[in-house]
């Protein structure tokens, strides 16, 4: 069986607030660290694939973010942008 689980920074969690209300969101606002991936409201079209084939959502911090570009460098020398490192 596969799962399939979204990340989403926690300041800019509109994909999981959309998949609560049943319906796209708009958020008040976004934080900027994972920028390529921060806005304030997800597209129709990605909005509809994830309701029907994502599992679960979870939101991760800022701290969390900076921990796993640090593991990639750690462990691969691998420099991740933090919307990468989601």
């Amino acid at each position: 069986t596969v799962r399939v689980i979204g990340v989403e920074a926690a300041d800019a969690a509109g994909m999981t607030e959309s998949i609560k209300a049943n319906k796209q969101v708009t958020l008040d606002s976004v934080g900027l660290f994972a920028d390529g991936a921060a806005v304030k409201t997800i597209g129709k079209e990605t909005f509809r694939v994830c309701s029907q084939l994502v599992d679960e959502m979870i939101t991760v911090s800022t701290d969390q973010i900076c921990n796993a570009i640090k593991l990639s460098y750690n462990d691969a020398r691998v420099v991740l942008e933090p919307a990468g490192a989601l």
